[in-house]
């Protein structure tokens, strides 16, 4: 039998597992320490906001205060026995896109972590090219994970190398790597205008965790209850 584990417990670990994966994407030495003469881009006083607001040390806090309340609401109707049951269907419904996690996770310990940042992994790497989805190990769900992200950014690195100057290919590689996580060019922009390198890859990489997490609770928040 499953054992229960709290929301509370959930939010925590998904968020420890969120936090090791975005300490391990700082792309070290692969690019340029600071920018030179970027383009120029105005970004509004919301948009500036917003990615200051990603790269504060609540960030994560936040994070997790939102999938507790975001699980609770969408389970506030079930009995405590079958709760951990619907948080599970719930995490499944938003996150597991393809039917790929219900199918690889179900004999894993940390089942949660492999439904949430498995298929968070493996939605990225199918969108990216087959062959990265074809060979994921869902059995060590996170560094599936940060080695899909590697690989995007390796491949961002490798389409920027004969962009000239040091500090174009700094910026190709930014644009590229923030448009294979679908950000939008402003998204991109206002990242890169945050600081060096290092700030504007964890901008970008914040970014696309929210954006990833609020298009599973979108969907999840839209078939509540327990799901067989």
């Amino acid at each position: 039998m499953a054992r229960t584990v709290p929301p509370s417990k959930i939010a925590a670990l998904l968020v420890a597992s969120a936090i090791t994966l975005a300490a391990c994407q700082t792309p070290g030495e692969t690019v340029m320490p600071r920018y030179g003469a970027p383009e120029c881009y105005d970004p509004s006083p919301e948009e500036a906001e917003h990615a200051a607001r990603l790269l504060d040390e609540a960030f994560f806090d936040r994070l997790k205060d939102d999938i507790l309340i975001r699980l609770m609401a969408t389970c506030a109707d079930v009995g405590v026995p079958a709760r951990s049951q619907c948080v599970n269907e719930a995490i499944l419904t938003g996150f597991d896109e393809t039917g790929e996690a219900r199918r690889q996770c179900a004999d894993t310990e940390e089942r949660i972590v492999c439904y949430m940042f498995g298929s968070y992994g493996y939605n990225l790497a199918r969108r990216q090219q087959p062959d990265l989805s074809q060979g994921y190990d869902w059995q060590d769900p996170l560094a599936s994970l940060k080695s899909t992200m590697d690989t995007i950014r390796d491949q961002s690195i490798a389409l920027c190398r004969y962009h000239g100057s040091g500090t174009r290919v700094e910026r190709c590689v930014l644009e590229q790597f923030g448009a294979a996580l679908s950000l939008s060019r402003e998204q991109v922009l206002t990242c890169v205008g945050m600081g060096d390198a290092k700030t504007a890859f964890r901008c970008e990489l914040r970014s696309h965790l929210e954006q990833a997490f609020e298009a599973a609770f979108s969907r999840m928040e839209n078939n509540k209850g327990v799901r067989t």
